[in-house]
């Protein structure tokens, strides 16, 4: 119950801009926003492919008690999907305003900016890892769920906030911003509680820490 909540909360989160911005602006800002939005999320395809990977094994692991080979495992899965999406992010910072009028059309070349702020707040997500999956299978779930509730909380004020002013950067902005905060406590959590560090570089653990099994 408590993973299924917190995948609810996850979904209204990610999609309270969108719903947000159609109603205080036009379908013309909304389907420009949507294309940045898709732009700007590749940038995550490759943490959500590792995490499909890891997602068992790390609950095998830890239902064993090995946490020495979790931190390893997620230390190296962080550093490859960082590895992976760097270039994607300067491909995106040099050419992007190119590829999408290529791609999308030069009605959309206004997108770039709203790309950007996507694209950046999708790599801090990268960078923090694994950090969602490790919280949920160490047996930390309803941390898991009251961040996805505030993530979703916070992007609902930061949105109402911030379309107004700046549209649909704002939005982007709002969820950069959501998104970043509920890496952070997770983060926080899972070092913490989990005595692990999802982070691609930094200690291993918690110094003069045991683990919390």
């Amino acid at each position: 119950l408590t993973l299924g909540l917190t995948v609810g909360a996850q979904t209204l989160g990610a999609n309270m801009d969108v719903i947000m911005l159609g109603m205080m602006r036009n379908e013309v800002e909304v389907g420009i926003y949507k294309v940045a939005l898709n732009s700007g999320g590749v940038l995550g395809f490759g943490l959500q492919a590792i995490n499909m990977v890891l997602f068992s094994r790390i609950a095998q692991l830890y239902h064993r008690g090995e946490i020495e080979e979790i931190r390893n495992l997620v230390r190296v899965a962080a550093r490859i999907a960082l590895l992976a999406t760097v270039p994607i992010l300067a491909l995106l910072l040099i050419y992007g305003q190119w590829l999408i009028t290529i791609v999308f059309g030069s009605e959309y070349e206004t997108a770039y900016v709203t790309v950007i702020i996507i694209g950046t707040g999708q790599f801090v997500s990268v960078m923090f890892g694994s950090v969602l999956l490790v919280v949920n299978m160490t047996g930390n779930e309803k941390f898991a769920l009251r961040g996805t509730i505030g993530f979703a909380l916070l992007n609902i004020v930061l949105n109402a906030v911030l379309i107004p002013i700046a549209g649909r950067d704002g939005a982007a902005i709002a969820t950069a911003v959501s998104l970043a905060a509920l890496n952070f406590y997770l983060w926080f959590i899972a070092w913490r509680r989990a005595g692990i560090n999802t982070l691609a570089f930094g200690p291993v653990e918690p110094k003069g820490r045991k683990d919390i099994l």
